[in-house]
């Protein structure tokens, strides 16, 4: 049974092995970061002066919009709520930066293939995101 080598860099199931790997890494890190300012944020809002008491004053009303610069400043002024929306953030880019990672390392294989079918996904995940934030 023959080995197929790519660039010279080993076999190919040796390289498969690495990108799953280092996949896998991302994708754990993805979920502990997630973890970690989620458990962050919860406990930061137990401990703040209204503790268990705003969750009795929740409402049944729609959120407001996601606005990028209203979460970065109540990231900055430390608010428990953008600590924790800080965890769900990390959590939903996990997979978008495994598919920029695959796409690195598909074109640096030389994986046509799997090159292009990183970028149709990288861009479906982009306008998802453009029409999500728009309509």
């Amino acid at each position: 049974m023959a080995i197929l080598v790519n660039k010279g860099y080993g076999s190919m199931k040796e390289e498969n092995q690495d990108l799953d790997l280092k996949v896998g890494r991302i994708l754990r890190a993805g979920v502990w970061i997630s973890l970690f300012f989620g458990i962050l944020g919860f406990l930061w809002l137990l401990l703040s002066k209204e503790g268990l008491l705003s969750f009795q004053s929740l409402s049944h009303e729609l959120p407001p919009r996601f606005s990028l610069t209203e979460f970065l400043k109540s990231l900055g002024q430390g608010s428990p709520d953008a600590i924790m929306m800080l965890g769900v953030v990390a959590l939903i880019l996990t997979p978008l930066i495994r598919v920029i990672f695959a796409l690195f390392a598909y074109a640096n294989r030389g994986n046509k293939l799997y090159l292009i079918i990183s970028l149709i996904v990288l861009v479906l995940i982009f306008v998802s995101v453009l029409l999500g934030l728009y309509l």
